[in-house]
């Protein structure tokens, strides 16, 4: 194994870790790439302040990345109080080089910066459907920790359309006001995460700093922010995150059948003035519905706030809004029909040996998940 040496990525891979990610697209109808241009560490801060990326060399290749893996941390809210949570994310092997032990290793270097930097739990999603990842990730075999299943996660691809009934702001529906975002409302809204976030698990603890150019819910700007208010108060929120510039979703392919039938799709499409398929090598326009939170006793606003949203973004150069929500997560229940395609990923909990273990079941019954309902936010993961 002294062909392969494993280190923490500095800066001067930069090239090597992006050229890695286009060339390791998902498998199924749909080969997608998850792009870091320009720069893969300055979109690695929408996953978390803490950040270290492992990479995999090839020395018999001049020292190419053939692997990585990342893992990152942030203050979260779970079981009604703050903890900084991890997140494995960015799992990637070059398919030349699958199944010749490099996972293991990886992951044993996990296990000594979590001996450094111990935390009570990681997070980390599997796309539903990547079956081989799902049995090697859970077959605890020597090096790798303990990955337990919470629960699914929706997200649901929205298509936008070219024309739409613009919407002037602020306007009043359903008894409720609504309005943009500005700097001046970012003390009040950062009160409003915090109180609905501690109903919640894994809810990010939101501070003034993560809204900066570097924070991690960087480029969302306030006036992204859609409020709706009641009676003055701060009752729900919803905002279109744009992070094409730093993150991007590009098409690498399309199976046999979709490859055939894309024009007579798009010929489709354009007739009801709805998004086409990319071509190839072409991103995803995509915007995110980030910071869906809804007072509870307020539940009625969302979908006020969704086709709010969906009418700012459309006519715009983004063609669908993505909305994630967990199986848990309370809104299902005034959730409206919704166009478009929904995609599984599986969250689970990772735990390693020297957690203690009741920490884990704790979170994982099914009465805690429904007292606690898990939050990702989609533009993190």
């Amino acid at each position: 194994m002294k062909r392969f040496r494993f280190e923490v990525a500095e800066t001067t891979d930069d090239p090597g870790l992006r050229a890695l990610l286009r060339e390791t697209p998902t498998d199924g109808h749909i080969r997608l790439a998850f792009c870091r241009e320009p720069n893969f560490f300055d979109a690695s801060v929408v996953e978390g302040f803490h950040h270290q990326t492992i990479i995999c060399r090839d020395m018999n290749a001049h020292g190419q990345i053939v692997g990585m893996g990342s893992r990152s941390s942030r203050p979260c809210w779970i079981d009604g109080r703050v903890e900084r949570l991890g997140y494995l994310s960015g799992l990637r092997i070059d398919p030349e080089y699958r199944g010749v032990g490099l996972l293991q290793r990886g992951y044993r270097m996990f296990a000594e910066m979590h001996q450094q930097d111990p935390l009570c739990l990681y997070l980390t999603t599997i796309a539903d459907g990547n079956e081989r990842a799902w049995r090697l990730l859970t077959s605890r075999r020597a090096g790798l920790p303990e990955y337990h299943y919470a629960c699914d996660y929706l997200s649901f691809a929205i298509p936008l359309r070219s024309s739409f009934k613009p919407l002037h702001l602020p306007t009043q529906q359903g008894g409720y006001v609504l309005q943009r975002g500005s700097q001046e409302q970012m003390v009040e809204l950062i009160r409003f995460w915090r109180s609905s976030g501690r109903q919640r698990s894994f809810f990010p603890a939101y501070q003034l700093s993560d809204f900066q150019s570097d924070g991690i819910m960087r480029g969302l700007r306030p006036s992204d922010i859609l409020i709706a208010r009641w009676r003055g108060q701060i009752v729900g929120t919803m905002a279109a995150w744009d992070q094409m510039s730093f993150r991007q979703t590009v098409v690498q392919g399309y199976g046999d059948l979709l490859k055939r039938l894309r024009p007579l799709i798009n010929a489709w499409s354009r007739l009801r003035s709805m998004p086409e398929l990319p071509g190839i090598g072409q991103s995803l326009a995509l915007r995110l519905a980030a910071l869906p939170i809804i007072n509870s006793e307020h539940s009625d606003c969302f979908p006020i706030l969704l086709q709010a949203l969906r009418q700012l973004c459309s006519g715009s150069r983004h063609r669908y809004l993505v909305l994630g929500l967990t199986e848990h997560d309370r809104l299902h229940q005034v959730l409206p029909r919704l166009p478009g395609q929904v995609y599984r990923t599986r969250l689970c909990l990772v735990r390693w040996p020297d957690t203690p273990e009741s920490q884990v079941d704790n979170y994982l019954q099914a009465s805690f998940l429904r007292q606690y309902p898990p939050y990702l936010e989609l533009g993190s993961l």
